[in-house]
Order: C-alpha cells, then sequence, then structure tokens
C-alpha cells in the first residue's frame, strides 16, 4: 500500500464519516420540527396565580454599621 492508497482512503473515510453524521443530524433535527414557536406567554399564565399587593422592597441582611477608628497619634 503506498502513500497515494493510504490519503484516499483517510479520505474516503472522512467522506463517508461526514455523510453518515449528516444523515443522523438531519434525522434528529427532524423530530424538533413540531414545535411551533409562540411570541405571547398566555399558555404558561394561570388566572389568579401571582399577585401584588404592596409596592415595596424588603432587603434583608442589607444592614451597615461603621465604627469610627481609632487614631493613634503617639508616635
Amino acid at each position: 500500500m503506498n502513500s497515494e492508497d493510504l490519503v484516499l482512503a483517510i479520505a474516503g473515510g472522512f467522506v463517508l464519516g461526514a455523510v453518515v453524521a449528516y444523515i443522523i443530524v438531519a434525522c434528529m433535527a427532524s423530530g424538533l420540527k413540531s414545535v411551533k414557536p409562540r411570541n405571547e406567554a398566555d399558555v404558561y399564565m394561570v388566572d389568579n396565580s401571582l399577585n401584588f399587593d404592596d409596592k415595596t422592597d424588603i432587603y434583608r441582611g442589607t444592614r451597615i454599621e461603621r465604627q469610627l477608628k481609632p487614631q493613634n497619634d503617639k508616635k
């Protein structure tokens, strides 16, 4: 087997692999076409499922206390 036959075998293997991969991906992608895109989210909304009563924000654990650092004037 000379180098030309080896190159031809490797190239043929890559082409065959690419064709098989394309067929597999095309079959898998065809199953995704049953879902149609929607711009609205009405399907996911349930009536009276989310009600806001207050218009305030409550933050927990954000209290900051500052203390003056003692100054040391002695040298």
